[in-house]
């Protein structure tokens, strides 16, 4: 803590990270607010195209049709994205906004990104939307603690006065809650009642691994990364983060125990009633044709003494001309063949064919000996 050499100085709990998956079950709580789905409304997991965005899961993978707990529970994108099409970038930013005070969106909107992560938000203001999920939708305004015996009593009287904030009706968020009650603890770690409701999340490019968890009088989030905003390769919120996140809430709630839920997740049942059986989306489902050749999916390079890497790229099928992105920056060619030149680090290519079809495919670049 406050080492110069770890950069301990920087307070990490008010600076603007990605929030990875965090914020999805409030698009979810939104949406069943709102009656469009119920947690066992029925909906799709396969590629589908909103507009010129056509998002993919952390896992590359599918899962076909699901129930809406389903989704969130294994932290499916197209679902959530889906949701977030029905409830509205824009309201759904605007009222988390109200909430936490300034969201950092890269546009002037927030479009249907932001749910995946595409907007800045610090940790103090993700545990202030989980203590809402904890309460009832209602979040009460954090505040810091002062440890002076005598500040107690100023900090309990700024508390009685503090106002509170709505992020989603009751009974939302008791459905969230009872969904994130029901995602199986970390290995080695046990909650037989089921008291423990939590949330992972990992950014783009590995650089920011979270767990939001909460039982009902008690919040913990948990940020793991560095200050200098590099990577930690192949890691996730679940490996990293949810074992600290549980070793926090056990501890405390063994000092001060919180009270039981008092209801089962399992009161949600199995079957959503008749009108929301399925959800009713008009994103066009599509079936991508073209495909990598290489390179080959989470693929490693080593670059030869200080300089780049050349990595050759390739890809089939789809409609030429192709538009390449590297890390978000566009080459100057359009053919199917390229060979990149490449620094250390994680890296992502996306390419877009005349058709607007998107890929994507993440490689790593191990630094030379001579940057050792």
């Amino acid at each position: 803590l406050f080492s110069p050499h770890t950069a301990g100085y920087v307070d990490m709990i008010r600076a603007v990270r990605s929030p990875g998956s965090t914020l999805k079950p409030f698009v979810y709580a939104m949406a069943f607010e709102s009656r469009r789905v119920h947690p066992n409304t029925r909906l799709y997991d396969r590629p589908t195209r909103f507009g010129d965005y056509l998002p993919h899961n952390y896992s590359r993978h599918f899962t076909g049709e699901v129930t809406a707990a389903y989704a969130l529970q294994h932290s499916l994108n197209i679902p959530a994205v889906k949701l977030l099409a029905k409830v509205g970038a824009v309201p759904f930013v605007a009222r988390l906004g109200r909430i936490t005070g300034k969201l950092h969106i890269p546009r002037k909107d927030a479009t249907l990104p932001i749910i995946l992560g595409g907007l800045g938000i610090t940790p103090w203001q993700i545990a202030q939307l989980y203590v809402g999920l904890a309460h009832g939708g209602e979040s009460l305004q954090l505040h810091i603690r002062p440890l002076e015996k005598h500040a107690l009593v100023q900090n309990k009287a700024s508390n009685t006065s503090a106002s509170t904030h709505r992020i989603c009706e009751p009974e939302a968020a008791k459905m969230v809650t009872a969904i994130l009650r029901t995602i199986p603890p970390p290995r080695g770690y046990r909650d037989p009642h089921q008291q423990i409701a939590f949330k992972t999340g990992t950014s783009y490019g590995y650089r920011d691994l979270w767990t939001a968890a909460y039982m009902r009088d008690h919040t913990v989030v948990v940020w793991v990364g560095r200050p200098d905003n590099a990577p930690l390769p192949h890691r996730s919120g679940r490996q990293v983060a949810t074992p600290l996140a549980f070793d926090i809430l056990l501890l405390v709630d063994a000092l001060l125990p919180s009270r039981p839920w008092g209801w089962s997740p399992d009161y949600l049942g199995t079957v959503a009633p008749d009108a929301l059986r399925h959800l009713d989306h008009s994103a066009r489902i599509v079936t991508p044709t073209m495909h990598f050749l290489r390179p080959e999916p989470e693929a490693r390079f080593r670059s030869a003494g200080c300089h780049d890497v050349t990595v050759p790229a390739a890809i089939s099928d789809g409609e030429p001309p192709y538009i390449w992105y590297i890390d978000g920056t566009p080459l100057a060619s359009t053919l199917p063949n390229q060979d990149i030149h490449l620094g250390t680090g994680g890296h992502t290519i996306n390419v877009i064919d005349n058709k607007g079809e998107t890929i994507t495919r993440e490689i790593w670049v191990d630094a030379g000996e001579c940057a050792q």
